[in-house]
């Protein structure tokens, strides 16, 4: 019995340790901003969504807006910041903002090009560390769409 406890308790520990460093790993800034205009393609990990990739699971749909660019833009960040993110850049027709997720604060980079000819927010969401997020992801551009629309 004694015997398991400690082996449970190791097990334990080495569980959240890599954890820790995980979290610490994503502190780390990845190279960000536009390729030749466009959002960066997402790795091939599974934590990553982006509505500029047309097929394969990490497609996600555009979140499309109508109106003047001013306030269409403006209604974005006031959807990033209502779901807890926080904008670390903007510029022209470029956001990026950052997501911590609650237990260890993993850090997600969220970014967004305004394409004001087809009047739309095309986005890419991926994880700093790891090679899944359980849907994390598209499940925050669906959450912003739905902020956004609201």
């Amino acid at each position: 019995m004694k015997l398991i406890f400690i082996v449970l308790s190791a097990l334990f520990l080495l569980i959240v340790t890599a954890f820790a460093f995980l979290a610490w790993q994503s502190k780390t800034v990845p190279k960000l901003g536009l390729l030749e205009g466009r959002l960066a393609p997402c790795s091939h990990t599974r934590n990553c969504v982006n509505s500029m990739i047309i097929s394969g699971s990490s497609g996600i749909e555009p979140i499309r807006f109508k109106g003047e660019y001013d306030d269409a833009w403006s209604q974005m960040k006031q959807a990033i910041h209502a779901l807890g993110g926080n904008i670390e850049q903007a510029k022209d027709d470029y956001l990026w903002a950052t997501f911590r997720s609650p237990l260890f604060s993993f850090v997600d980079d969220v970014e967004i090009l305004m394409d004001r000819q087809s009047q739309l927010f095309n986005i890419r969401s991926a994880s700093r560390v790891g090679h899944s997020d359980f849907s994390a992801n598209q499940k925050r551009v669906v959450a912003l769409q739905k902020a956004f629309i609201e």
